[in-house]
């Protein structure tokens, strides 16, 4: 009983993680229609490259800012 004991305390801690899956289970569903989302996300890959350069231009305007200062 006192091994049983401690393998009811691992189902006590099974029940916590069951009761996180359940709620993953609702984010799945939102992961697949972030799916559909993704594909936009990737043509925005290409985008996001520039904005990248455009980056280093906005660092150097807040140095200018300071020269202008």
């Amino acid at each position: 009983v006192r091994t049983l004991g401690l393998y009811s305390a691992q189902i006590r801690t099974l029940g916590l993680y069951s009761a996180q899956i359940r709620t993953l289970g609702l984010y799945s569903a939102q992961i697949r229609t972030l799916g559909l989302y993704s594909a936009q996300v990737r043509t925005l890959g290409l985008f996001s490259a520039q904005v990248r350069t455009l980056g280093l231009y906005s660092a150097q305007d807040c140095t200018l800012g300071l020269y202008s200062a």
